[in-house]
């Protein structure tokens, strides 16, 4: 993602509020959609019923992207709105709090310099370890994260419930088809983990596919908190054996810092928020989708790895 398309992703300047019908862009939208989901997008379970005080037991209002992310609020008293859904009081301490917390500590490592990395060892039960290598496409050093898998963990609950708050439908069992790409370059555990060239490849993939999403205004997503929360989405059909899904969902995710962080770490050319991309069997009903000749991806590849 280019520091151009960054600044694209960050607005919604422009959008054609009479005909998209994916796009939630005020609070009305997203409490309309958050009345509208009646099940927990963590377990995929129903909700309890509303009592005789509209009220539902066990359930909490969860924030999708966390509170620890939201920074400043907006200037404006009309975009003071995050992306809320209820949730089982059980699941969103068992499968989210953490989760979270995990992912504040990553963002937290590119708060000191880089020459500072080797020494920050484990953040207490995460291990994640910052480390110094070299960029498959250019002879300098970056850094490296190692032992993210806890915190992509988390980032796929982000993806799953601003999935289900656009198009207020379950996704289903996608864990196994589904890849989350960071903002900086990142590698897998021991072996069978993922190259950094992999990872890098399928990053860029992925952001040229909302770049095209974007040039052609389709794309469904929220903006919310004035726009420093920005998700968007698209799909794509790919020819398949069977196997796998045949649905792709492109994504990109914009939240406070994160072009910040990406720019510091990749000091070129390559900013780009949270990405990847996931795989069902059926896309959503009314969502976007890019046709095969809107651009040059091989039809019988899996593009950006739903793996």
């Amino acid at each position: 993602m280019t520091v151009e398309v960054a600044r694209v992703t960050k607005g919604v300047q422009g959008l054609r509020r009479d005909s998209v019908t994916r796009r939630i862009v005020t609070q009305k939208a997203m409490w309309d959609a958050r009345r509208s989901v009646r099940f927990c997008y963590l377990c995929g379970r129903s909700l309890p019923p509303l009592d005789e005080k509209q009220r539902r037991s066990k359930v909490v209002g969860e924030h999708v992207i966390p509170k620890s992310f939201l920074r400043e609020p907006p200037d404006r008293a009309d975009e003071r709105w995050p992306v809320e859904l209820e949730v089982h009081k059980e699941c969103e301490q068992e499968k989210k709090r953490e989760r979270d917390h995990f992912a504040s500590l990553m963002h937290s490592i590119h708060l000191k310099p880089v020459e500072e990395w080797a020494s920050v060892g484990h953040f207490r039960r995460l291990a994640l370890k910052p480390k110094i290598g070299i960029d498959p496409d250019h002879p300098v050093a970056v850094p490296l994260l190692e032992g993210i898998a806890p915190v992509l963990d988390g980032v796929w609950q982000w993806i799953r419930g601003l999935c289900v708050a656009v198009y207020q439908e379950p996704l289903g069992a996608t864990e196994l088809w589904s890849r989350v790409l960071l903002p900086v370059p990142a590698f897998g555990d021991g072996e069978g983990g993922v190259p950094l060239d992999m990872h890098e490849n399928a990053a860029r993939l992925t952001m040229q596919v909302m770049r095209m999403a974007i040039a052609r205004d389709r794309w469904d997503g929220i903006s919310a908190w004035g726009g420093a929360i920005d998700f968007r989405c698209v799909w794509w059909k790919r020819a398949t054996d069977g196997l796998k899904p045949p649905w792709v969902c492109f994504y990109a995710l914009v939240v406070p810092g994160v072009l910040d962080w990406s720019h510091k770490v990749l000091v070129r050319e390559m900013v780009r928020p949270w990405c990847g991309t996931f795989a069902l069997q059926q896309c959503p009903n009314e969502s976007s989708v890019l046709e095969a000749g809107d651009f040059p991806v091989k039809q019988d590849s899996a593009p950006a790895g739903a793996r």
